[in-house]
């Protein structure tokens, strides 16, 4: 199969990347232009893109083939997600040793100037996968990475994340208290370049042992010589697949595709008719719900849903409207505003209620007041949920999710 060549990608400004050769720890990665990268058409190369435009979770897939699964997932996590399903592309990875699945989520325009940008450069990646999930990988530890402005942090298989030296440690306790991040670790590996110390003190105050090494300097280095193909969430999937493996896989199955247009062709006359068949019964199933509910509530004079509209008047008999009940809609929000009105720097840009839970989109200046609001949110008894927070000019774009606990 031959080795696998990573790309730090995309190119910066001046159109150059970094790129380096996996199984040598001691290679030093290279930065070249564009043009030169044109040079390795034909082989086996790993697009490594940033961390911070790709998140990394995990969900239980409901039962089912695996079609259907993928399907369904981008709606199972829509209330997760800032952006509508429609702009994000999903791959997916089974999670080691669980029935659940872990998912990588990136806005399909991204992939899209991504792939793009490589066919121009003349570059065909096997492999789209994001930095934090490459980086070395042991039992019981998380590893942190840590290259001159970045730092990429892996702790699982498929999960991670990217941030920066001045906030290492204030993501760290956010994810050691989250079970979503999975176990908390025996221990942190903590890698650095060749001429630099610790200088990160406050990784003792987590109760963690902390392992120090050190890469060879580029951290796409450590990367290539700790490259696993095959183990790592890869985001060139679906319809962004490589072009010749879907190829390859149409020609192998060209004989069978055959058979089954065949065998369809001789079924539809017979699935057609039983589709109409089935029509039929519909219809009369709909005329007898529709009977039964003019029955149960004559009253009711225009019938546009049954089924909606007999729980909606079961639910007025009974009493079961929760907007006016102590812990209601109303209720949640006014508690929601009382710990916003106690964060000054705060400002509310937007937000939506729905299954009794509270999404807040606020900006604050940095990430301590959003440790404070965080905090006052729980102090009033409500349970908290940090969906995302990105770092931004004027200050930090926090999503957070608020329900009754």
């Amino acid at each position: 199969m031959g080795e696998r060549w990573l790309i730090q990608w995309p190119p910066d400004a001046a159109g150059h990347v970094t790129w380096a050769a996996p199984g040598d720890g001691a290679r030093v990665a290279r930065r070249d232009s564009l043009a030169t990268v044109a040079g390795l058409a034909g082989r086996r190369v790993v697009l490594v893109v940033p961390g911070e435009e790709v998140l990394l979770i995990r969900t239980t897939p409901p039962k089912g083939s695996r079609n259907d699964q993928l399907q369904a997932l981008p709606y199972l996590l829509e209330e997760s997600l800032s952006a509508p399903v429609e702009s994000l592309h999903f791959a997916v990875a089974p999670e080691p040793g669980t029935r659940e699945m872990a998912v990588a989520v990136v806005a399909v325009r991204l992939m899209e100037e991504w792939l793009e940008m490589a066919r121009t450069a003349g570059v065909q990646p096997e492999a789209v996968i994001p930095a934090p999930v490459l980086v070395p990988l042991e039992r019981a530890a998380w590893s942190i990475a840590l290259g001159a402005d970045q730092v990429w942090v892996r702790c699982r298989v498929h999960a991670g994340w990217a941030t920066d030296r001045e906030h290492l440690l204030f993501t760290l306790r956010l994810a050691l208290e989250d079970p979503a991040w999975g176990e908390r670790p025996e221990r942190l590996i903590v890698w650095l370049p060749p001429d630099g110390d610790a200088g990160l003190t406050g990784l003792g105050e987590l109760g963690i042992a902390v392992e120090w090494r050190h890469h060879a300097g580029e951290l796409l280095t450590l990367l290539a010589a700790h490259d696993r193909p095959g183990e790592a969430i890869n985001l060139a999937q679906g319809r962004f697949a490589p072009a010749s493996r879907v190829a390859g896989w149409l020609g192998a199955m060209r004989p069978t595709l055959l058979l089954c247009g065949c065998w369809l062709l001789l079924r539809g006359a017979e699935a057609g008719l039983e589709l109409w068949r089935m029509e039929q019964q519909i219809v009369e199933l709909d005329q007898r719900i529709e009977q039964v509910f003019r029955q149960a509530v004559p009253e009711v004079k225009r019938i546009v849903n049954p089924k909606v509209q007999m729980s909606q008047h079961l639910d007025v008999m009974r009493g079961a409207g929760r907007s006016d009940g102590a812990r209601g809609g109303l209720a949640l929000l006014g508690r929601a505003g009382t710990a916003l009105q106690a964060t000054p720097e705060g400002v509310l840009n937007g937000l939506s209620y729905g299954e009794n839970k509270l999404e807040l989109r606020v900006r604050l200046p940095d990430l301590q007041r959003l440790d404070g609001l965080k905090q006052r949110l729980e102090g009033s008894g409500l349970r908290v949920a940090i969906q995302s927070a990105s770092r931004e000019s004027d200050g930090v774009a926090v999503r957070l999710k608020v329900e009754w606990p």
